[in-house]
């Protein structure tokens, strides 16, 4: 009876160890473990100091993999505004090779291909050239808003979200905009 009492605590304390790993925190720098790093042609020609400037690219299979992967806490919208297979183009981009500052961009097609939703963040300062109108997002995040486009910053991450479709007006380009980074935001 005393071997089974044992056994038995052995099994909690290896379940609570096991379920203290699963629900592990955000890595600090980008883990490169499950993506797939992009093949650079012509790289060979350059000088090491020349290479170091051009960002290492990575792509993953999907957009949890991805989302793991960041060094920043990054949600992505769940309701598109279009029938979709979701976000299936995914890129990440290591500036500094260190995994420290990146760029990362999610791109989900209609499925009749005339429609795209763009999502990108990056956690270093880059700047955005283009939307400028002031819009009050959730949890009193500030944003731009242009033409198709709508940019925020929130917790040192700047974000990016474009969308084209042809069949919406201005009006309702704004709204579904505003949804989906509110959607972003909700965390």
């Amino acid at each position: 009876m005393k071997n089974v009492k044992i056994i038995f605590l052995l099994l909690i304390i290896m379940f609570a160890f096991t379920g203290c790993q699963s629900s592990a925190a955000q890595p600090t720098k980008l883990d490169t473990s499950q993506l797939e790093k992009e093949k650079s042609v012509g790289l060979d020609v350059l000088t090491k100091s020349q290479r170091d400037g051009i960002p290492l690219n990575y792509t993953a299979r999907s957009a949890e993999t991805a989302l793991r992967a960041l060094p920043f806490k990054m949600t992505v919208p769940q309701k598109l505004p279009f029938s979709s297979k979701g976000f299936t183009n995914i890129s990440i981009e290591d500036f500094k090779h260190n995994g420290k500052e990146i760029d990362v961009k999610f791109t989900a097609f209609s499925k009749d291909l005339r429609d795209s939703l763009t999502v990108s963040a990056n956690n270093h300062n880059a700047e955005y050239v283009g939307p400028n109108q002031p819009v009050q997002l959730n949890n009193r995040v500030k944003g731009l808003y242009g033409a198709q486009g709508i940019v925020f910053r929130k917790a040192g991450v700047n974000y990016s979200i474009a969308l084209q479709d042809p069949g919406l007006n201005p009006s309702k380009m704004k709204t579904e905009l505003t949804d989906l980074a509110n959607q972003m935001i909700a965390d």
